[in-house]
């Protein structure tokens, strides 16, 4: 080929090169190096805060009973998971023993006001045959009296709570006394005392309680008989008074006619507490008496709850128990039996600190009439500890803490500003801004953590969206 064709040739290509070189020379890509954030438009809207938890439900009312008279169950009327009303008749004791007591306290009681009217108003000769007669009544009672007390007693000292309450007493004291002697040889801390103490110490209010349970009937029983034998002395009196009597042997028959009313007055509640009746309305829980046992004195016999009302027992710090009264409301749910939203309140509010949680005891109750739930279900509880509308909120995933304060970036345009704002209440999702933004300003949300006062170009890629 021609020397010159193929220089012009090459001429032609080399041109054609350079003209597609310096079209892409002309052609710009715009770039932007802002960190790419998402935004939340400040408004106004409600915010409330909660706090939640757990808890098991109990029955707001409960009873204990247990016998106030030592005699046998005769008549069973309720048992175990019956439904009583306030009133009804749960145990019948026999009665035929303390009856007879009654009997015989009431005559003592009418001889005694007899022989008051035979002093006040009777010949000496009708004096001295009713107070021979006031005698045998006197002596009659008397004798009742002491059979009693001396059953009573026997009673008592058979007791077995009281030997058990007084043992734990003792081991708690023998343990307090070895723990002491450790602690001053440095075998043991202040704290191994003072649990050691306190187990003592509540053994021993338990034993001072039970003994003083048990042994009423028997100090009732005593001053029964004090009574019969001071009655008696009277009656024994009585029997040398004659005709125109004085106003001091009147005092005196008065005063055997108080001790017998006195002795009466105590062989009628005898006789009344042979009837145990409910004293509120419930389910029976605990039954622990059946027909034919002999039941003593302080024998705990039955346990009644009132499961119509229950109670969820929370416990709460310093920083929430500012935040919340009675009649606070409470959100329930219990998972057992996959029930939420039910209504609750605050219905107690201890305001003395648990020296040993650092925390409040709280009760909320819950409305149970149709019996939806049962005592001891496990229950979440979530308290509204403040609840404010039309206010200024942010996103709490804006909110940047440095050194006890808060901080957000506010969008201007492609650069974010850090601000200091004050925050209020929160519930997790948003918190309250109490002065340091405006409405219509523009947070960022997500992307602040890559941002810095130097680094505040921004890009912003969307509307941040709660989830």
């Amino acid at each position: 080929m021609n020397k010159k064709i193929i220089a012009s040739l090459l001429c032609v290509v080399f041109a054609f090169f350079c003209g597609c070189g310096g079209k892409e020379e002309k052609v710009e890509t715009e770039v932007k190096t802002g960190t790419n954030v998402t935004s939340y438009n400040v408004q106004y809207g409600d915010i409330e805060s909660v706090v939640s938890y757990t808890g098991t439900l109990q029955a707001s009312e409960s009873v204990n009973l247990s016998a106030k008279v030592s005699s046998k169950a005769e008549t069973l009327f309720a048992k175990e998971g019956d439904y009583v009303n306030a009133g009804d008749t749960l145990l019948q004791l026999d009665k035929t023993d303390i009856e007879l007591a009654y009997n015989q306290a009431k005559a003592a009681y009418d001889s005694a006001v007899a022989g008051y009217n035979a002093v006040v108003n009777s010949s000496s000769k009708q004096q001295t045959s009713q107070a021979n007669q006031a005698l045998v009544n006197a002596q009659t009672a008397y004798n009742q009296a002491k059979t009693n007390y001396d059953l009573e007693k026997t009673l008592y000292e058979n007791a077995s709570n009281v030997k058990i309450a007084k043992q734990n007493y003792d081991d708690a004291k023998a343990n307090y006394d070895r723990v002491v002697q450790l602690f001053n040889m440095g075998g043991a801390s202040q704290l191994d005392v003072d649990n050691a103490y306190s187990a003592m110490y509540s053994a021993e209010q338990n034993y001072i309680s039970v003994d003083a349970t048990a042994s009423a009937p028997l100090n009732a029983a005593k001053l029964a008989l004090d009574n019969a034998e001071n009655a008696l002395n009277t009656a024994r009196e009585n029997i040398g008074l004659t005709e125109g009597s004085t106003e001091a042997s009147a005092e005196t028959a008065q005063a055997s006619v108080n001790s017998a009313k006195a002795a009466l007055d105590i062989a009628q509640n005898n006789l009344n507490n042979t009837t145990i009746t409910a004293p509120i309305s419930g389910y029976i829980s605990v039954c622990s008496v059946s027909e034919g046992q002999l039941v003593g004195a302080g024998t705990p016999i039955y346990e009644i709850k009132n499961a119509a009302l229950v109670d969820v027992e929370i416990n709460v710090t310093d920083s929430i128990i500012p935040m919340i009264t009675i009649g606070t409301k409470a959100n329930i749910s219990i998972p057992s039996a996959k029930i939420d939203n039910i209504e609750g309140s605050v219905t107690m509010i201890d305001p003395i600190k648990d020296d040993m949680t650092g925390l409040y005891k709280i009760k909320v109750s819950i409305d149970n009439s149709e019996n939806r739930v049962n005592v001891g279900m496990v229950a979440d509880v979530k308290l509204t500890t403040a609840s404010l509308s039309d206010i200024i909120k942010v996103p709490s995933e804006a909110l940047i803490n440095e050194a006890d304060s808060y901080f957000v970036y506010v969008a201007k345009d492609d650069v974010a500003e850090k601000r200091q704002i004050i925050t209020g209440v929160s519930d997790g999702v948003y918190t309250e801004v109490v002065s340091g933004l405006e409405i219509d300003e523009t947070v960022v949300v997500e992307g602040k953590d890559y941002l810095s006062e130097t680094n505040n170009e921004i890009s912003v890629t969307g509307e941040w969206i709660e989830n």
